[in-house]
């Protein structure tokens, strides 16, 4: 067998899609919601969604396996994913840190002290900007994703531990229907996760997180068991084929939705589907999660394992984005040239956090061997 025959390449290549619509949306929530062009990736916001259902397949999976105290396994399941994120993440914060006093200074803010803003990272470096605390100086705005995943992990983590399959097959998903229940009173809670909802001290993210996250648990529980498994495997191969078309069919619609051209001086941005959107997202995992899609060409399987890991490390490097991009929004050029710009500040500056991590894990794995 193959050693990467086990990787479901369906969720690689999915992965590198919805990083690209995340990317593309931040360009264009930025900058062409002030301007009278038409607003592609608009509704790009939605991509996160399949980030956090996927934590939420993994977490479950490794809750199930483990035979731990809940929570012993909860505290080292956060350690071990802050471990993972640790050096793209917090290298992403420093340039950013750095790019964002730069802007700062260039557009002639002064109120800007580097040391005040350093003491005011304290949340976003510790990933606490999902509980409520004052805002102070956020230079990686993409830390709020981080923070919430995180969190949510260590809270739902020792439940699905304790309460095992049960847990996961009747609570995450009334969790899931909860707490898009309560951010669908607002249609736009999914277009700004770091606010507080009204009246709460309760970040709009961290309830989004928890959402998807469950409905990414239950999604485990669902394709694991024993009745959808007698159900996949009495389908012949005719049935079989006409579900991957309806899924991939369903995976268009979704990614249509995100992309669905929008001019923001003169129409409202459509999000009351923001939650049908959500919900057909977790429909269509199913045959993924599943692994319905199988992927036996070795060269086009180890080209979607790499897109898969860009865009991880690209995660990251997407936060150039808040940094640079009022200095490139003023440069007396067309709005193309600005596009090609960002996105290839973004493609380097993944490379480069590609590069580190890659760099620092082979020293730690040459200390290690001649420790040995």
């Amino acid at each position: 067998m193959k050693k990467n025959s086990h990787k479901n390449y369906a969720v690689e290549l999915l992965r590198f899609v919805f990083f690209l619509l995340i990317v593309n949306y931040h360009f264009s929530s930025h900058y062409l919601y002030y301007d009278e062009s038409i607003n592609l990736f608009c509704r790009g916001y939605i991509s996160d969604e399949y980030f956090f259902m996927i934590t939420g397949y993994f977490l479950a999976q490794a809750a199930l396996k483990t035979d731990w105290n809940p929570l012993v396994f909860s505290f080292l399941n956060v350690c071990k994913r802050i471990k993972k994120i640790a050096i793209p993440y917090y290298f992403s914060w420093l340039f950013c840190f750095i790019g964002k006093n730069y802007t700062n200074v260039m557009q002639g803010f002064e109120e800007n002290n580097v040391f005040d803003n350093l003491m005011n990272s304290f949340y976003e470096l510790f990933f606490l900007k999902m509980l409520g605390f004052k805002k102070g100086f956020y230079s990686n705005s993409l830390g709020w994703f981080f923070s919430a995943l995180l969190i949510v992990s260590l809270l739902l983590a020792p439940l699905i531990v304790k309460f095992k399959k049960p847990f996961l097959l009747y609570v995450t998903p009334v969790i899931a229907f909860v707490a898009y229940g309560i951010l669908s009173l607002d249609y736009d809670y999914l277009h700004t996760p770091t606010k507080l909802i009204q009246n709460t001290f309760i970040m709009r993210g961290l309830v989004r997180a928890f959402a998807a996250i469950s409905l990414g648990c239950f999604l485990y529980g669902f394709v694991n068991s024993e009745m959808f498994k007698k159900w996949l495997s009495s389908f012949s191969k005719k049935r079989l084929f006409m579900l991957k078309i309806g899924d991939a069919v369903l995976w268009g619609l979704i990614v249509t939705y995100c992309v669905y051209p929008h001019n923001s001086i003169y129409d409202e941005l459509i999000t009351q589907y923001d939650y049908l959107c959500v919900f057909a997202m977790g429909i269509a995992m199913i045959p993924v999660l599943a692994n319905v899609f199988v992927v036996k060409d070795e060269t086009l399987s180890k080209a979607i394992r790499l897109l898969g890991k860009f865009a991880f490390y690209g995660y990251f490097g997407q936060a150039i984005f808040y940094t640079v991009d009022q200095l490139v929004y003023q440069l007396p050029i067309v709005l193309l040239y600005k596009l090609l710009i960002l996105l290839g500040s973004v493609a380097v500056f993944t490379f480069m956090l590609w590069g580190i991590d890659y760099l620092i894990r082979k020293i730690k794995e040459r200390k290690s061997l001649s420790a040995s």
